[in-house]
């Protein structure tokens, strides 16, 4: 689990360089300013293209599930 305290703007954070099917990461975004989270390098999250990130809003936290070694199906809470 990651937990980000300090958030300046147009800041971001990358999960696991290599992941395995099954692996989970969850990123909780305490700071005071929304964040980008990317994938590993050539990697994907949900549909999005390989290497583009998506926006973390502030004091919301997202699961992150390994499906494949590039790809990852991301749930937000609300």
């Amino acid at each position: 689990a990651n937990r980000i305290t300090t958030a300046a703007a147009g800041t971001g954070v990358k999960l696991y360089a290599s992941p395995a099917a099954g692996d989970v990461q969850v990123v909780f975004n305490g700071g005071a300013n929304a964040v980008t989270v990317y994938p590993q390098t050539s990697g994907l999250i949900n549909q999005l293209a390989a290497n583009a990130g998506y926006i973390l809003p502030v004091n919301t936290a997202a699961i992150h599930f390994a499906v494949s070694t590039t790809q990852w199906v991301a749930l937000l809470s609300a």
